[in-house]
Parts: C-alpha cells; sequence; structure tokens
C-alpha cells in the first residue's frame, strides 16, 4: 500500500487492513503480540488528525511492545541493538474498518 503521507514516495510501514471497528484490531493485535513472545511495554492514544472539513476522524493508538526472551540474546551480540529492541504499531480506523501498521524491518536494513 503506497505511502501518501511520504514526500519521498518511499514506503517504510508494512500495513494491513481489516474489515473490523479499531477496538477489535488492537484487541487482534495485543492477542497476537502475547501469541509470539511480545510484552506490551506502552499504549498511547492520540486523536486523529483533523480532516480537511474541520473533524477527526477517531483515534490513532501506538503500542510498544518487545521480546523479553530475545532481549538478552541480542545484547550479547551489539549492545546498540537496546535501540531496536521496541517495536511500534499504529492502529487507526480506515476506510475498511482500521489499519494496523509498523515499521518495514527492511528499511532499518538499508539505513547506513
Amino acid at each position: 500500500m503506497p505511502n501518501q503521507g511520504n514526500p519521498a514516495g518511499m514506503e517504510f510501514i508494512r500495513a494491513q487492513e481489516l474489515a473490523v471497528p479499531p477496538k477489535e484490531a488492537l484487541r487482534r493485535l495485543k492477542r497476537a503480540l502475547k501469541q509470539q513472545g511480545f510484552d506490551q511495554t506502552a499504549e498511547i492514544h492520540a486523536a486523529a488528525p483533523t480532516g480537511s472539513e474541520g473533524r477527526r476522524s477517531g483515534t490513532y493508538t501506538l503500542v510498544t511492545a518487545s521480546n523479553s526472551q530475545l532481549s538478552p540474546r541480542a545484547l550479547e551480540i551489539a549492545p546498540e541493538a537496546a535501540l531496536l529492541l521496541t517495536t511500534t504499531f499504529l492502529v487507526h480506523p480506515s476506510a475498511e474498518g482500521s489499519r494496523v501498521g509498523v515499521l518495514d524491518p527492511e528499511v532499518l536494513s538499508l539505513v547506513p
């Protein structure tokens, strides 16, 4: 899915549209993270940006998570890896119901 907010045109997120309300998408995300061994470290709710008609279009929720079992191993390999141990997910309303996005890890591999 194209990243329309990025002037360079570079896609830097992986996102999935879901035909469910954002609250349900958030519940599913948390369940999936837990099943994969991730611990939720924070949850932030923010009002959506104001649209062209001056209306807000719901709430944006940021969820951060880390895998406590992988963290010690990563730090043994490279202490600087601590900067990459937390992953942030974004859940927000969309035309189809909701959208869940995360930074594309392949983009990180391109950073010198």
